[in-house]
């Protein structure tokens, strides 16, 4: 398993999905954000509130080694949030479950952290005015990770007192409903770990190049061969 620092946006980015990547999983349904719901606190606070520092984590399984090459998200946020141009950082994580994301955000299994994502679109709802000011952000990555279970998280460093708080919208229907959860290890929203509403899920989309052979077992959603909207 691969743990490190990347600053920056250093890692090379195409405009499109290599021949053999594949979705992992993929909670976000609707380009245009037609299924999304809800946003969920998910932020490193300035130091002085630092004891809110809180992640919303999503879980996905590999059923062979693979490398994970893209993680997206569905990126808004409420209480005084002006968007992207106000976040100072994105902190990219995998755990290797809900309970180690409890005692620490750092992941236990891999940590990033961007100066900006390796790609971002604004999503609208068709009259050309922002939803909720949501963006779909995008980071590439190379993580090589084994068969297992793991939890992905995005918790942009954003300072509440100049740009609200941020959070991950939800989706509902799309991805299994189970595994989701909230983390902020101080407790100071009132817990330390919180699971996400019955039936709900993060919205998170995992991008990935399995190992020689081993696409009959990831039960992955399909082969990815698509265009991005570079940032």
């Amino acid at each position: 398993m691969k743990k490190g620092i990347v600053s920056g946006v250093a890692l090379l980015a195409t405009s499109t999905f290599a021949h053999g990547q594949v979705v992992v999983i993929d909670n976000i349904g609707d380009p245009g954000g037609a299924d999304l719901g809800g946003t969920s606190a998910s932020q490193i606070f300035e130091d002085a509130f630092s004891i809110y520092n809180i992640a919303a984590i999503e879980n996905f399984s590999l059923g062979a080694a693979t490398t994970i090459t893209t993680i997206e998200a569905m990126l808004s946020g409420f209480n005084g949030y002006g968007g992207l141009g106000g976040v100072i950082e994105y902190n990219v994580d995998i755990y290797s479950s809900e309970f180690a994301a409890e005692v620490s955000l750092t992941g236990d299994v891999f940590h990033a952290v961007f100066a900006a994502p390796s790609a971002s679109e604004s999503i609208e709802d068709g009259d050309g005015v922002d939803t909720f000011d949501t963006d779909l952000v995008s980071f590439d990555v190379s993580i090589d990770l084994g068969a297992g279970d793991y939890h992905v998280g995005i918790s942009p460093r954003n300072d509440f007192g100049v740009n609200g708080q941020t959070g991950l919208r939800r989706t509902v229907g799309i991805g299994d409903g189970t595994g989701g959860y909230q983390a902020n290890p101080s407790g100071a929203f009132g817990f330390t770990l919180q699971a996400i509403a019955a039936g709900e899920d993060y919205a998170y989309r995992v991008i990935a190049i399995p190992a020689p052979g081993a696409f009959a077992l990831l039960g992955l959603a399909g082969v990815v061969s698509r265009r991005r909207r570079r940032a």
